[in-house]
């Protein structure tokens, strides 16, 4: 700013100055946009031949009081902090449950098909299956290779009398789905540690209840409702071949969930 421009508009900068400090760049921004629009000001008075401290007085008192601006500078400022922090918190939870309910659909169907296909080999498919024979599921016998390369063989290719696992193919999978059951699990306990004892517990870095609740019922009826037709379209055309029973505990995981958040959408607590 030059020298014969100094008064009233450099005192309301000097103190627009102070009330921003902090603000970032944002309020390096609103400072420069206001200096330049009370310079303008000024000098489209002075050519109507207003003198310049008249000018620079009705400039700053048509523009607002330095404390009223730096206010709501101020306070976009924070709210924009806010939404960022609990962004994160919010992605942080999604993530975490997310990777517990895919692992969780994994692990679940490979101990249910591991107990199944123990109890069908060790009664002979209950009684119905008389030689020594794999069995594909049009009915064919078919060679223990042949079993063995499917990748998502069913109930079906069982042996008489042996104690291998083919049941949907889920032991080709399951180490994958344990690790996801522990991201999962680090992530939510990592989430709960953080809340009690940093500021991530603090109202500022916590998703608002309704908002919170409500995406995370969109996540489980989103997630659920691919799964639920294709198992429930498998069971009643009685094609039970693939991955149906990860398709039902997944759609049953997800129901948990949106039924968590729903109750949770009550006013208790924080979350």
């Amino acid at each position: 700013m030059s020298a014969s421009s100094r008064g009233a508009v450099e005192d309301y900068l000097d103190a627009l100055f102070d009330r921003l400090a902090g603000s970032g760049g944002h309020g390096r921004r609103v400072l420069a946009e206001a200096e330049d629009h009370l310079l303008q000001t000024v000098d489209e008075a002075m050519a109507q031949g207003i003198g310049r401290d008249t000018a620079e007085r009705e400039a700053v008192a048509r523009f607002g009081e330095a404390r009223q601006l730096a206010a709501t500078v101020q306070a976009a400022r924070t709210r924009m902090v806010t939404v960022t922090r609990r962004l994160v918190t919010f992605a942080w939870l999604l993530a975490g449950v997310t990777a517990l309910t895919y692992g969780l659909s994994g692990v679940l169907t490979w101990i249910i098909g591991f107990l199944y296909e123990r109890l069908l080999a060790a009664n002979n498919y209950f009684g119905t299956l008389h030689h020594p024979w794999y069995l594909d599921p049009s009915g064919a016998k078919v060679t223990i290779p042949y079993c063995s390369s499917q990748p998502n063989s069913t109930i079906g290719c069982l042996p008489i009398g042996h104690d291998t696992l083919t049941y949907l193919g889920q032991d080709l999978r399951i180490g994958m789905f344990v690790g996801a059951t522990v991201v999962g699990l680090v992530l939510l306990t990592s989430l709960a540690i953080a809340r009690r004892y940093t500021l991530i517990g603090l109202p500022a870095w916590t998703p608002p209840r309704l908002s919170l609740t409500t995406a995370l019922i969109t996540f489980s009826v989103l997630a659920a409702a691919a799964p639920l037709y294709i198992g429930t379209y498998s069971v009643i055309t009685r094609d039970l071949q693939g991955d149906v029973l990860a398709d039902l505990i997944t759609t049953v995981l997800c129901v948990a969930i949106g039924v968590s958040a729903w109750r949770l959408r009550r006013p208790r607590g924080t979350w």
